[in-house]
């Protein structure tokens, strides 16, 4: 079986196409960007000052990953996508980057088509980005394979069109902002148009079943986590456990309503009048800053940090809250359960697969700043119940390492491939 997997970006498709590699599968990994030292252009890397290394190296992080074969890394799009990271970074409008991504997108399904009619029995691309590479392989006989990051798109907008009614001052700090009608269509029609769907958790295969998606073509393979990268810190940070009464609340992600932020801080700004709280946010703030500013003095805004002192976020921190509205997993949950945090998540998340309500944590109703404001002063009061999760958290996060994945994706492909096989 020859195998093609297609990602425009990153997430975490090197990951996917590692599995297929290691199954033996892996005809390419087509990608926009791959970074290789050793490959030009990157190669030219080497010659700039060392701290200009460095920051390159942070902002490519996430674009290369060791063990996956270069030889099977196919790129389409380099310099368009290389301009696209460089302009994000320096602060891209919010409209022109879901404009440049919606057209890059479509542009590498189409190539990406093209690749797989020629030269592959299978193709598994990702959500934006298939439509037309599955309508140009399918004619060739080739197997279309989506691999969903986010619940159904129209799940999505139900959702989202609920939040706005009820918390309009949110509304703008949704990713779907910039999406139109010909976003929508694309995203469905492209469920539709694959033979089958690979998503990560409860709540995503849900959400099909909620579009009349036949369950049957719907396969959930859970991420995995790198326990050596995050881990419990060696030794107690101050406030971790007993060694203090302040609570620290840490939000790990793309601070919008998609993510439930808005309640997440309306829970902080109330608690902070009876108990010692305090909440930190890391990644960036999305959409419209009016929206944050009556919370303020409710956060501390950490931004965007480098990832090779990524983890160490994790250890300043007694609990990790993530309240998702929508969610196609949360890896977040995973990395923060590893580093041996107890973590509250909503129903709306992969959390309801990973974490016991009471043991890991807690699964909370989406859009409850009550019950979310019991459960933080609950872990407030208690501090040993608070590491007792904490280190059940570790161990759970240890039952998925990526070699769990990989398996999980071996098994579900060869599991697609015989079922069509059988057609």
């Amino acid at each position: 079986m020859r195998v093609i997997v297609a990602h425009p970006n990153a997430q975490h498709s090197h990951r996917l196409a590692l599995a297929i590699q290691r199954a033996g599968w892996l005809e390419a990994y087509v990608t926009q960007l791959y970074y290789n030292r050793c490959r030009w252009p990157f190669s030219l890397v080497c010659l700039l000052p060392r701290q200009i290394q460095a920051r390159i190296d942070d902002l490519l992080f996430r674009r290369h990953l060791e063990g996956l074969d270069p030889d099977r890394v196919t790129t389409s799009g380099l310099w368009a996508e290389l301009a696209f990271v460089l302009l994000n970074r320096l602060g891209m409008a919010k409209n022109l980057r879901e404009r440049w991504l919606f057209y890059t997108s479509r542009r590498f399904s189409g190539r990406v088509g093209c690749l797989a009619a020629m030269n592959a029995d299978m193709v598994i691309g990702t959500d934006g980005a298939s439509l037309d590479a599955f309508r140009i392989a399918k004619q060739a006989g080739v197997t279309c394979v989506l691999d969903l990051s986010h619940p159904h798109v129209l799940t999505c907008l139900r959702i989202e069109q609920e939040e706005r009614e009820l918390a309009p001052e949110f509304s703008k700090t949704f990713d779907s902002f910039a999406m139109d009608s010909s976003d929508i269509d694309y995203h469905v029609a492209e469920v539709q148009e694959a033979d089958a769907v690979i998503v990560a958790s409860t709540f995503a295969k849900e959400s099909l079943v909620e579009n009349d998606i036949d369950l049957k073509r719907v396969h959930v393979v859970p991420y995995g986590v790198d326990t050596k990268r995050f881990h419990p810190p060696e030794q107690a940070v101050a406030s971790n456990g007993v060694s203090s009464d302040r609570l620290r609340v840490l939000f790990v992600g793309r601070a919008g309503q998609r993510k439930g932020i808005g309640y997440l801080l309306q829970a902080v700004h109330e608690l902070r009048k009876t108990h010692n709280v305090s909440l930190t946010v890391v990644g960036n703030l999305w959409g419209d800053a009016l929206a944050f500013e009556p919370y303020a003095e409710d956060y501390v805004h950490l931004g965007r940090v480098p990832d090779s002192i990524f983890p160490q976020v994790y250890h300043q921190a007694d609990v990790f809250v993530l309240p998702s509205l929508i969610e196609g997993f949360g890896l977040v949950i995973l990395e923060a359960m590893a580093a041996g945090l107890p973590v509250i998540v909503t129903q709306n998340t992969g959390g309801r697969d990973l974490v016991e309500d009471g043991v890991e944590g807690f699964i909370i109703p989406i859009r409850n700043v009550k019950v979310l404001q019991e459960r933080l002063i609950y872990l407030s009061e208690n501090p040993n119940v608070r590491r007792q999760m904490g280190q059940a958290a570790r161990r759970k996060a240890e039952r998925y390492p990526w070699e769990r994945y990989y398996q999980g994706i071996a098994e579900t492909v060869q599991e697609i491939h015989r079922g069509r096989m059988s057609l």
